[in-house]
């Protein structure tokens, strides 16, 4: 009910609606004031939105449709990454997991459906959610966070996917190749190690690559150690040896940030 009179109140005075709701029973919670303000103001060109929806009721499907709710969805995560299979799934149960991230049955009701990737928290690059959008599948050729259960790195609390990191890191032209693994943190959890192949010829120190990657990922993605090594470890078919690295973790040759004295400010 409260919920419901705020949605009303601002709609009233003007403004475009736009609710966070992840769940079900939140999704239909965020509909349902919806509802209320549109019954209540009567009809206008209001465009609200409902963030995320990441798992809507079979009742709620046409309900965008007809309420004018634009659904505002994250197409990356509808991936089978660690967040989904460890924290996720067993959480929600397999009939209710397969329900989430229905874009094309929101879209085929009629609604306008909209795409939004969540930046900072995730990838703020359109291509890798359209990617994941019309394939179901990981760079790596899994259906339905970008990454493999085994990389996914835990730190103070976060998630956070190695392959993002990566990504972020060879977006720097004097990189060639990188990996992001999880190393015992004495905070608990993981600390990130940035495990880099420098491009031939580059001269590129540990301090300048943090700087180049602080404005581009959120404070909690950014590596803690960066080693710079001249080949990578892989398997035959040419993926990266991460096992191998972690068995490593903080070698003698390692760049410690909070070493040299730099601190990251959070940015939320």
């Amino acid at each position: 009910e409260d919920l419901a009179e705020a949605e009303r109140a601002v709609d009233a005075a003007g403004f475009q609606v736009h609710i966070h709701a992840i769940g079900d029973a939140a999704v239909r919670q965020a509909l349902d004031a919806i509802e209320h303000a549109v019954a209540a103001n009567g009809p206008r060109d209001r465009r609200p939105v409902i963030a995320h929806a990441q798992l809507v009721d079979d009742a709620d499907l046409d309900r965008f449709a007809r309420l004018g709710i634009i659904p505002n969805m994250q197409p990356l995560w509808a991936q089978l990454d660690a967040l989904m299979t460890v924290l996720t799934v067993p959480r929600l149960g397999a009939e209710r997991a397969d329900k989430q991230y229905r874009m094309r049955s929101i879209e085929a009701s009629g609604a306008r459906l909209a795409f939004g990737s969540d930046w900072p928290v995730s990838s703020g690059d359109p291509r890798a959610g359209i990617a994941v959008a019309a394939s179901r599948r990981t760079p790596e050729g899994d259906y339905y966070f970008v990454d493999r259960k085994k990389d996914a790195i835990r730190r103070r609390g976060e998630n956070v996917s190695s392959f993002e990191v990566e990504r972020e890191i060879l977006a720097h032209p004097q990189v060639r190749e990188a990996a992001a693994i999880g190393v015992p943190s004495p905070h608990g959890e993981d600390d990130i190690m940035a495990v880099v192949v420098p491009a031939p010829g580059a001269a590129l120190a540990p301090a300048e690559l943090l700087a180049f990657l602080q404005p581009r990922m959120a404070h909690f993605m950014l590596p803690r150690y960066f080693r710079f090594v001249d080949t990578l470890p892989k398997t035959p078919s040419l993926r990266v040896r991460k096992d191998l690295l972690r068995a490593e973790a903080i070698a003698p040759d390692s760049w410690d940030r909070e070493a040299a004295g730099i601190v990251i400010r959070r940015d939320r």
